[in-house]
Parts: C-alpha cells; structure tokens; sequence
C-alpha cells in the first residue's frame, strides 16, 4: 500500500500486487477517504492459481507449465517479455538488411 498519495488530484488509484499463495485471497478493492479526496486501493493476488478462469486460448499451454498451475504473475511476465521482444524488433525495423538470428 502506497505510504502517501497525491494531494492535489480528485481520485488516485494504487494497484497493489499481493503475494499471497493463500487460496482463499480474492482480488479486492476498497475506496478510502485519505487527504479529503478519494482513493482506489485495488489487490491483485498475482500468485494464486488461476482455476477455471483461463481463456481458451491460453488454456492450451497449460500442458508445457505442468505441474505448475496457470498464475497472474506469469501472464504478466509473460506479456512483459513479449513487449521487450517485440520492441527490440521494432527499434531495429530501419535496419532492414539484418536478418533475425535463429535463436530469435
């Protein structure tokens, strides 16, 4: 949870991301009255399983993490990974001539 929030603004929100393994942890949000304006605490259990609410499309990979279960955290590492990935590729775009690597 942020130690202070801004002042001068009519809403500030903060997302906190909650390392609980505890099954039972829900995402939550709470609406504070701090500094007379108001505030968005939201928590995101980023390590709890994801059971029964994984989209198709992901759901097919699930065979290649096994016997780890599906998590927030690593869909957003994932995507984090991705966007590194594909903006190196786009900062090399002017350079036409260079060919990716295999490994790439």
């Amino acid at each position: 949870e942020p130690e202070s929030w801004p002042e001068d603004v009519d809403v500030s929100i903060a997302l906190v991301c909650d390392s609980s393994t505890d099954r039972d942890t829900v995402p939550r949000s709470e609406l504070l009255d701090k500094n007379e304006g108001s505030c968005i605490l939201m928590r995101l259990p980023i390590l709890k399983p994801l059971v029964d609410r994984i989209p198709a499309d992901l759901q097919r990979y699930e065979k290649y993490i096994q016997p780890e279960p599906f998590r927030a955290v690593m869909i957003l590492a994932a995507l984090h990974d991705l966007e590194a990935f594909l903006g190196n590729l786009t900062d090399n775009s002017d350079n036409s001539d260079k060919l990716l690597a295999p490994e790439e």
